[in-house]
């Protein structure tokens, strides 16, 4: 291992020995460019790019595994920054923690919207219902209570008419 490399592991060492909570990937990519003296440093995770400096010219890329998984790609620039090996398996577990973040702000972006969209579909279908209800009740009021008021007045007119003393003493 280079001198270079071990300054980096040690440099990333103290940034998560700081941390309370899962690091900064833009921080992170900082630390390990300033180390390793890289005119730029940037890392893909969970479809994300971090980027720190600007990187111009060819970049070398190493791919970050952790527990069998790849976590992320550490790239950078120039290529004469030399392979890192070490250093990409130093950086496992913190690009782990951030890609288990990230994942978890997604899945609860969609879960927040997923609640949302329930929200506004039960509130559609009250309003739907509350249409329907008002149209059953207008049904039954203008069609039939007007067919009953007509069928009452019908019977009264039976009961009243002339004939309906004869059809009394049958």
């Amino acid at each position: 291992m280079r001198g270079q490399e071990r300054r980096a592991i040690e440099a990333v060492s103290e940034y998560l020995a700081q941390l309370r909570r899962a690091p900064d990937p833009r921080d992170l990519a900082r630390v390990v460019g300033t180390a390793l003296g890289a005119t730029g440093c940037a890392f893909s995770v969970a479809g994300d790019r971090y980027r720190w400096g600007h990187g111009a010219g060819p970049r070398l890329e190493h791919p970050v595994e952790y527990g069998g998984e790849l976590q992320g790609i550490l790239a950078l620039a120039p290529e004469s920054a030399g392979p890192v090996t070490a250093l990409a398996a130093v950086l496992g577990a913190p690009l782990a923690a951030v890609r288990l973040a990230t994942e978890t702000d997604r899945l609860r972006r969609d879960g927040d919207a997923a609640a949302r969209e329930l929200a506004d579909d039960r509130w559609r279908a009250t309003v739907e219902m509350e249409q329907e209800r008002r149209g059953l009740e207008r049904d039954l009021h203008d069609g039939a209570q007007h067919h009953l008021v007509a069928l009452r007045m019908a019977l009264a007119l039976v009961e009243h008419g002339p004939g309906h003393a004869a059809a009394r003493a049958w």
